[in-house]
Formats: C-alpha cells, sequence, structure tokens
C-alpha cells in the first residue's frame, strides 16, 4: 500500500502570474526519483524576481537579476524593504535562508533532496511569495 504522493496548497485565483511555475513544480513532483537541482535553481530564480518585483513596486525601481546568483540581488532586495519598513526582518532572513538552502539544492552542496524535502521547499516559495505580495499594498511593518 502507498501513501499518496505530498500535494502543494491550492493556488489562490488572483494569482495567474506564478500559475506556469506552480505547474511546473507540479509536474517534476510527478516525477518518481527525480533530480530537484533544475527546479530548485528554478525556484530560487523564480523567488529573487518575484522580490525584485516586490521591491519595485515599493521603491518605483527595480535591480536587474544576475541569474547565476539570484541570492546576491536577493540580498538587497530584502535589505531595502526592511530598512523601509515593508518587510519583518525574521521573515526576511527566513526567504534569504530559503534561497540559500535551495542553491544547495541545485548545486548538490547539500544532500540530493527527495520528494517530500523538495515539497516542502515549494511550499515555503509559496510563503514566501505571499509575504512578498503584502509589500506592494502598501502597509508598512511596524
Amino acid at each position: 500500500a502507498r501513501l499518496p504522493g505530498p500535494l502543494l496548497p491550492p493556488a489562490a485565483p488572483d494569482r495567474d502570474n506564478q500559475g506556469r511555475m506552480r505547474h511546473t513544480v507540479r509536474a517534476w513532483l510527478a516525477r518518481p526519483g527525480a533530480d530537484y537541482r533544475r527546479p530548485a535553481r528554478q525556484l530560487a530564480q523564480h523567488l529573487t524576481r518575484t522580490g525584485e518585483h516586490a521591491d519595485y513596486e515599493v521603491s518605483g525601481r527595480g535591480r536587474a537579476l544576475d541569474a547565476s546568483k539570484p541570492s546576491a540581488s536577493l540580498q538587497e532586495t530584502v535589505d531595502r524593504l526592511v530598512r523601509r519598513g515593508h518587510l519583518a526582518a525574521a521573515s526576511g532572513r527566513r526567504i534569504l535562508e530559503l534561497v540559500t538552502v535551495l542553491e544547495e539544492v541545485a548545486e548538490r552542496v547539500a544532500e540530493p533532496v527527495g520528494r517530500e524535502r523538495f515539497t516542502q521547499l515549494a511550499a515555503e516559495v509559496d510563503w514566501a511569495e505571499q509575504v512578498l505580495s503584502h509589500t506592494t499594498q502598501g502597509r508598512r511593518v511596524g
């Protein structure tokens, strides 16, 4: 008897632009014994772009992405959002840690991850996207 495979929470209806990434993650999760290096790299880059978009929406000026090293650009973005009061420092640290873990998975610095761990990482990316989307709503963190 097999347990059903891990699933991501359903997508929010107003997040059409993230549907393609969500579809890609689901496709990778459907592959038994998949190598998650490439999708981990895609998730790290996607999260970096999401952070850049949030920074652009808040400050009116975005920064170019360095696709080879997503966390370098994201560090600056998170620092600006925290400094301006649009992102809690603890949330910013967790987002940066998440991108670092994804980069380690992509580069095989860490042990290869299994399906369940990759599902958890993908769900954390979803959380990070939600946190970053709140920065564009004009609310400042106290």
